[in-house]
């Protein structure tokens, strides 16, 4: 956990522009509060909080709001016990839905993402979410990526819809300028994604997932019923 530097710099900076928010004069009543961008959930329980309540102070923010924050499957250094104690504080704040970027479940294809997690971390967060009480997680999966198979995406869909979620957003790979994998991609390191495989693999997911009971209400986004996400389905 990070309990002072940038971290810190930042949550400070975050509170005042809440606090100071004038687009809107009269407070809007606020059905939903979503904690994301980088990793979040590496801020202190304390520097969360803060950023919470400043969130209260200055909107009506509903009893029964959604309250998402991502987490980072991969978080190191932290013991099975403080991380479970942990994420039970997060309940503790009223965070009720938590997101994470599990992207797929194959170990290569994560090393060559960039990401700090391996397959192995996928369960084993989403099993510390349920321990602690998590009721309304979601975590995301992308399709397309650089020599991946019909085949690999199938077991994709698999290992999820054996955790079953209750909500999965399912993404095309969307290459980055800046990104490590653009980079090696427009170098001819690896391949450009194939856009037929990846369509292949889009209608896989809508077939698959509507098989197992999961609702399509957004061009990414499945859930089970009754779970659609209030962040992705607030337009106004």
């Amino acid at each position: 956990m990070y309990e002072s530097g940038a971290a810190e710099r930042y949550g400070h900076a975050l509170i005042r522009e809440i606090s100071g928010w004038t687009e809107v004069n009269d407070p809007q009543p606020i059905d939903t509060i979503y904690v994301g961008g980088g990793t979040p959930s590496l801020l202190s329980v304390n520097q969360l909080e803060s950023i919470l309540n400043a969130a209260r102070n200055r909107f009506s923010v509903m009893g029964d709001a959604e309250i998402t924050l991502e987490i980072n499957p991969g978080d190191g250094g932290i013991d099975r016990e403080s991380r479970l104690a942990t994420m039970r504080e997060w309940l503790r704040l009223g965070v009720n839905r938590a997101s994470f970027g599990a992207q797929t479940f194959n170990d290569r294809e994560l090393k060559m993402l960039g990401r700090t997690h391996d397959s192995a971390d996928i369960g084993h967060t989403f099993g510390l979410l349920r321990e602690a009480g998590f009721a309304n997680i979601n975590f995301d999966l992308i399709a397309g990526l650089p020599r991946q198979t019909v085949q690999g995406w199938k077991r994709n869909l698999e290992r999820a819809l054996e955790l079953r979620p209750e909500h999965l957003s399912l993404y095309l790979l969307d290459l980055h300028e800046g990104t490590p994998l653009h980079d090696q991609i427009t170098r001819g390191v690896r391949p450009k994604p194939d856009e037929d495989l990846a369509a292949e693999m889009y209608a896989m997911m809508i077939e698959e997932l509507s098989a197992a009971g999961y609702e399509h209400y957004e061009i990414s986004n499945f859930c089970l019923p009754g779970f659609a996400a209030r962040h992705n389905t607030n337009h106004d």
